[in-house]
Formats: C-alpha cells, sequence, structure tokens
C-alpha cells in the first residue's frame, strides 16, 4: 500500500509538472490566455512545486497584459492614420470640385458621373470583401431613397454649385462643420450627451470658423456675385453629410455590412441622379483622351468612395 501511494504521488507530480511544461510552451503563442493554461490549482500549493506554477502564472498574465497592450496601440495606430488618409480624403473634395467645374460645364451632370463611380467603385469592393448584402424591404428602400436624398444629392449638388463661386479652403473648412452640427442634432434627439468640455471645444471651433469666414462674407455681399446666397449653400453641405451620418446611426444593422450598405444607397443616389439629369437634359460627356476635367471626376469618384 506505502508503495502504491508513492506510486501515485509520483505520477500526480509527473502529470503536474507535465501540465506546468505544456503551459511554458503554449507561452510563446499568440492567442495564449492564463486564464486557460489550467495550473491554477498548482499555483496554490504551499511546496516547491506550487510555487514555480506560482512564478510561471504571475509571467503569463504579464506577457498576456503586454501583448493586449501592443495590440491595442497598433488599432490605436492603423485607426489613427485612417482618419488621418480619411480626413486628407475628405479635405481634397472640394479642390477636386473647383476643378470639375467650369462656365460651360453643368453641376447636375457632373454629380451624376461622380455619384455612379463612387456607386461602382463601393460595390466592387463589396463584392471582393463578401459583404452581406440588406434585405430590402418598402421601409428600408425608403430609408435608402431618404438617405441618398439627404446624404448625397443634395450635398454632392450643392458643392459643386458653390465651387464655382467661393475659395476652394472656405469650402474645406465649411465642412468641418459637420462633426459640430451633427454632435447638437444628436444631443437634441437625445442620442448623446455634451458635456461642458465639449460644448466649450464645439464653441471655439465654430468661432474659429465664423472668424475666417468674416473678412469674405462681408466683401463679397453684393448682388452681381450672389453674396451670401453661396455661403449659405455652403453651410448647407455639413448638415446634409450631418444628417446622413445620424439616419446611419440610427439605421445601424449589425446584420449588414456598413460598405455594403453605403454601396446600395450610392446606387439608389446613382439612379435618381440619372432621372434629374435626364429630365433636365444636362448630361455632360467625357471626351479623350481625359483631360482634367474627367481627371477630377474620377480623383472625385475614388475619394467619395473612401
Amino acid at each position: 500500500l506505502e508503495k502504491k501511494r508513492h506510486h501515485d504521488e509520483e505520477a500526480e507530480t509527473l502529470s503536474e509538472v507535465r501540465r506546468l511544461t505544456n503551459a511554458a510552451s503554449e507561452l510563446d503563442q499568440d492567442d495564449f490566455n492564463p486564464k486557460k493554461s489550467g495550473i491554477q490549482d498548482i499555483a496554490v500549493r504551499a511546496d516547491d512545486l506550487g510555487h514555480l506554477a506560482l512564478v510561471l502564472l504571475n509571467k503569463s498574465i504579464e506577457v498576456y497584459n503586454r501583448q493586449l497592450s501592443q495590440k491595442q496601440q497598433i488599432k490605436t495606430l492603423i485607426g489613427t492614420l485612417l482618419l488621418l488618409f480619411m480626413g486628407a480624403s475628405f479635405g481634397l473634395k472640394p479642390a477636386l470640385a473647383k476643378l470639375s467645374i467650369t462656365d460651360d460645364i453643368n453641376p447636375l451632370g457632373v454629380s451624376l458621373y461622380t455619384i455612379s463611380f463612387t456607386a461602382l467603385l463601393t460595390t466592387i469592393f463589396a463584392v471582393l470583401k463578401r459583404c452581406s448584402w440588406p434585405v430590402l424591404s418598402e421601409s428600408l428602400l425608403a430609408y435608402y431613397v431618404l438617405w441618398a436624398i439627404l446624404g448625397v444629392l443634395i450635398p454632392q449638388m450643392l458643392l459643386f454649385w458653390v465651387a464655382g463661386h467661393m475659395p476652394g479652403i472656405l469650402i474645406a473648412i465649411t465642412l468641418t462643420l459637420e462633426a459640430f452640427i451633427a454632435l447638437f442634432i444628436s444631443a437634441s434627439m437625445k442620442l448623446e450627451q455634451i458635456t461642458l468640455r465639449r460644448f466649450i471645444g464645439i464653441s471655439l471651433g465654430v468661432t474659429a470658423i465664423l472668424i475666417v469666414f468674416y473678412p469674405t462674407i462681408n466683401g463679397s455681399t453684393d448682388a452681381s456675385s450672389g453674396g451670401i446666397i453661396w455661403y449659405f449653400g455652403a453651410m448647407c453641405i455639413p448638415l446634409c453629410f450631418a444628417l446622413r451620418s445620424i439616419l446611419v446611426s440610427y439605421k445601424k444593422s449589425e446584420k449588414t455590412d456598413p460598405v455594403a450598405a453605403t454601396a446600395v444607397g450610392y446606387a439608389v443616389a446613382a439612379i435618381l441622379m440619372t432621372i434629374i439629369v435626364w429630365s433636365t437634359d444636362s448630361y455632360v460627356s467625357f471626351t479623350y483622351p481625359f483631360g482634367k476635367f474627367e481627371g477630377a471626376v474620377i480623383m472625385f469618384g475614388i475619394v467619395d468612395s473612401v
């Protein structure tokens, strides 16, 4: 019996040592989780083996936390770079809009090209990504029509109209009002809460934009140039973008990929824009080889699809 007891103790010790070596070998794996190491019961022992298990468990927790921190830093860096890239792309839109508009080019025809090209690019990307597409119903189709009108048709037509009458830098600054407008609308709908710190930051941002705008607005109020009308039209662009952002957050679905939803929205906008251009005879033709106008339109579609 004594020999059997010693034999069982040795077998149990060897089994625990084997568990410790397995946990140590898994420590280098990226998906290692200390909670699943299976050595917690050994670590509570008061002997040397328990002390070894406790040291190994603490080290594994330290390595695990370090890996989580590194992954989070990488995600933050990628998110920051993507945000900067999106901001740069968004800032290019006024400049490309000015390049696309001349005295003999109708903004409606330009809008048809840019919207259609963006719809094509987002659709191709959604197909390649194998996104889950929304199942259209009457209510969902009505939502996409509203999304297309408020978030695509109106702001793009306004952008190309005001681009011929305002400096591009002022249009770019005006577009930054989208975040401020979206926050105020969200707060009024009780979708988000404005803290004192955010309110002060928003107030300073809006004040800075008004300071930049005032000299130009004050110097262009004559009737011949349209004056403040173009600036009012420019202000409506970020308002439409803000309403689109609220619509997206209000109707967000976990079953539908946002890229696929964007593709559907732009496709609906392209159909509506085609009807408008056809009914107003505002079609603009492309020429080959491509010139400044065609290049600006293509670049606008690429930037808008970002």
